[in-house]
């Protein structure tokens, strides 16, 4: 599992077209929508894939899937099942890679905040 990350100063953990060519469509996607936002991408190759085409189909892979209405997931069983419907790599692999995934896990709610300091 190949895994490219983009640090706080927005500087790529390795040189990868294929990391940029999907960031660009997420970001020009949240500047139309006026929005902020992490993303986390997960692409499969399998050994069937034995034309490359080169960046653009990335690129306009994501804008497809961001064009599309998205899909939500309330648990991360959910988000396991989906990936195991879509991809053939086992889910763990993708948890154990993503640190969006560990983080959100850890983060708190700031309704928790507020429970803490009986403000509700």
């Amino acid at each position: 599992l190949w895994v490219v990350r983009e640090d706080p100063l927005g500087r790529a953990t390795a040189m990868d077209g294929g990391f940029s060519a999907a960031r660009l469509a997420v970001l020009e996607h949240l500047a139309s929508i006026r929005r902020r936002a992490d993303a986390l991408i997960v692409r499969e190759i399998l050994p069937t894939y034995y034309a490359p085409v080169g960046n653009w189909h990335i690129r306009e892979s994501v804008r497809l899937a961001l064009s599309k209405r998205p899909v939500t997931v309330n648990s991360r069983e959910e988000l396991a099942s989906l990936i195991s419907r879509w991809l053939k790599a086992d889910p763990s692999y993708v948890f154990q890679s993503s640190y969006l995934l560990s983080f959100k896990r850890r983060q708190r709610k700031l309704t928790e905040y507020m429970k803490d300091k009986d403000l509700t």
